[in-house]
């Protein structure tokens, strides 16, 4: 989530972004599988 977070300059970077998916991610934020899509928030313009 780190180098999500900072590729696309989301504010309070990981931990933001995992707070914002962790229904999608679960419990371990370096865990991320293929076919997961991520909420990168509406400033992220993705």
């Amino acid at each position: 989530l780190w180098s999500i977070a900072e590729a696309h300059k989301i504010a309070d970077g990981w931990t933001a972004l995992y707070e914002q998916n962790k229904k999608i991610v679960g419990t371990d934020p370096d865990l991320i599988l293929p076919g997961q899509s991520l909420d990168l928030g509406a400033d992220s313009g993705r």
